[in-house]
């Protein structure tokens, strides 16, 4: 089972899945943020990393949304919780 792997921008830890011969990766930056000169243009190249990244835990998701507004079926299913953590990046 892989821990540690190589990809083009650097080294990246998983996690042992709940099945070992299965490894989990996590978070893996797939393009730069989205922010300044990059904001709405096509997904630019991500930026290499020195050392290990930790690839544990999901990143933020992207700014949506928050429950409060109702109990109908748009609000059970589309809005989120507003305790996940949310972000332009």
């Amino acid at each position: 089972m892989l821990k540690l792997v190589k990809t083009e921008n650097g080294l990246v830890r998983g996690f042992q899945g709940n099945n070992t011969r299965i490894s989990v990766f996590k978070g893996i930056p797939f393009a730069a943020p989205p922010v300044g000169e990059n904001r709405w243009k096509a997904p630019q190249p991500c930026q290499n990393w020195e050392g290990v990244r930790e690839c544990s835990k999901f990143a933020p998701i992207s700014v949506q949304d928050q429950p409060g507004v109702g109990t109908d079926i748009y609000c059970r299913e589309w809005h989120v919780d507003k305790d996940i953590e949310m972000d332009e990046d």
